[in-house]
């Protein structure tokens, strides 16, 4: 690999999986870690964090997840595969990552559960953080279906 050579380096930074090892802290990327992190302890619904492929995301992404107090926040993370992108697709994911075994089928059900095991959660004190991760530019539709759902989980807490 001539990158290697030419920078140096013994290691290849740019792997399928990000490495926080190569995390390079540029003022964009301290800047999106700040709003993400704000909005996170402000109990935003919902943070997205856009740009395009290889602009650092989901590492930014896991160096937030790692940086949290493990007694003040659930954290997991949500990788999207392609064709299951759908608003519906993505909470019964989301229930099923939260703890709850039989999400349902429709949005009504999935929602009563995910509130159920939301709420379990909010007793023990902790904040649960899920990230969504996906390989994919994620549709405006689908954000604004997804941001609906997340309002409608807030205002039933």
């Amino acid at each position: 690999m001539e990158h290697l050579q030419h920078f140096g380096l013994s290691q290849d930074p740019f792997g399928n999986e990000p490495d926080l090892r190569f995390y390079f802290d540029s003022a964009r990327h301290r800047d999106a870690m700040m709003r993400v992190e704000r909005g996170l302890r402000q109990n935003k619904g919902l943070t997205v964090l856009t740009g395009a492929p290889g602009t650092g995301k989901t590492l930014l992404a896991r160096r937030l997840l790692e940086s949290l107090e493990e007694e003040v926040f659930e954290v997991s993370l949500l990788v999207m595969l392609p064709g299951a992108t759908d608003a519906q697709s993505v909470l019964a994911r989301f229930a099923r990552q939260l703890g709850v075994e039989n999400p349902g089928t429709d949005r009504s059900t999935v929602l009563a559960r995910i509130y159920e095991q939301l709420a379990i959660v909010r007793e023990e004190r902790e904040t649960f953080l899920e990230a969504v991760r996906d390989g994919l530019a994620r549709r405006d539709e689908e954000v604004a279906a997804l941001k609906h759902e997340v309002t409608a989980l807030r205002s039933a807490m």
